[in-house]
């Protein structure tokens, strides 16, 4: 690497929109039974505990509450995570038709349809298993869920980037 900027400095330099941090605690949640390998979650333990309906639910309000009517992009651990995820936010009470989801396994046109949709704001939520994570660019984006818990600095940093992106006007 030529050169390495840190998100602190892009963010004082106005290469990035400054970030807002509103953590939010769901009650349910409890990550003790999942063990770390390789530096992080293991996936299978993490997906038996983000699967519980009660923790789905608790994303999917907090998701709402906080994302309020902003584009936003949700990050989900695994592809059955995102697909459930989505199918609760399409509920009535929720946001009907407003979710959609996207990973490695969704068939290439309807991933590049979904995206392009969440781009022109026909869906307010983008939840993705790995899709958005890196070299992805939707400075429509105003709003990230970190619905993929990680003990990756690296990781959250990409995941938390997506949402950094200026649209033109906001920091120039």
């Amino acid at each position: 690497v030529a050169y390495r900027m840190s998100c602190i400095k892009a963010l004082d330099g106005g290469w990035l929109v400054p970030i807002t941090q509103l953590p939010v605690r769901i009650e349910s949640l409890d990550f003790s039974d999942c063990r770390t390998m390789a530096g992080d979650l293991n996936a299978r333990d993490l997906e038996a505990t983000m699967m519980i309906e009660k923790n789905m639910l608790g994303v999917a309000g907090a998701a709402m509450e906080k994302a309020e009517a902003r584009p936003t992009i949700i990050f989900a651990p695994t592809v059955e995570n995102a697909r459930r995820l989505t199918e609760i936010l399409n509920r009535p009470g929720y946001r009907p038709g407003q979710a959609v989801f996207v990973s490695a396994k969704t068939d290439d046109a309807d991933r590049a349809d979904r995206i392009e949709g969440f781009r022109d704001r026909r869906y307010q939520f983008l939840v993705n298993v790995g899709v958005a994570t890196e070299g992805f660019d939707a400075p429509v984006a105003s709003c990230v869920i970190m619905a993929r818990p990680t003990k990756s600095r690296a990781l959250y940093e990409q995941m938390l980037g997506r949402g950094t992106r200026p649209l033109p006007g906001v920091v120039d």
